[in-house]
């Protein structure tokens, strides 16, 4: 082994067990937790610990009845499509988890789907609440309730 590789690998043996213990300690805490600060940023551990929270993946497709399509056109303002509207919807439905009554909004991959920042920054604060209640908005995410059904 080269030099610098010793010197690169030689924390790993003093540093390794704490770093490991404090990741362990980091997936007993739930995702979902208010207190979580500074978490939301993509990380390859945050990754695994939504799949240890999430558990297997499950089929998360959802559809309106006429009814219910007719019940949200009715309480969207102006400004809001009806397209956009559903579309969070159907999520926050599709992706609650059962222990709770928030959904964490991803707004920047919301963003992305749509092609424009208009949905963080014009849309998202046009829904009303009584669709939908946001909580805060930091680092490209929202917890949000949602109170249509």
């Amino acid at each position: 082994m080269s030099k610098a590789n010793l010197s690169n690998a030689e924390p790993l043996k003093t540093k390794f067990d704490a770093a490991w213990r404090d990741k362990v300690k980091q997936y007993q805490i739930s995702l979902y937790s208010p207190e979580t600060k500074g978490a939301w940023v993509l990380r390859f551990d945050d990754v695994l610990a939504d799949a240890l929270e999430l558990g297997s993946l499950a089929d998360k497709t959802f559809s309106f009845s006429d009814d219910e399509k007719d019940r949200i056109k009715a309480l969207l303002p102006d400004g809001l499509p009806y397209e956009v509207a559903e579309t969070v919807i159907a999520y926050c439905i599709a992706n609650k988890p059962d222990d709770s009554e928030y959904v964490i909004l991803p707004v920047s991959n919301f963003d992305a789907y749509f092609g424009n920042t208009s949905f963080s920054h014009k849309r998202l604060n046009l829904f009303p609440d009584t669709l939908l209640e946001r909580e805060k908005q930091s680092f490209g995410v929202c917890r949000v309730k949602l109170n249509f059904r």
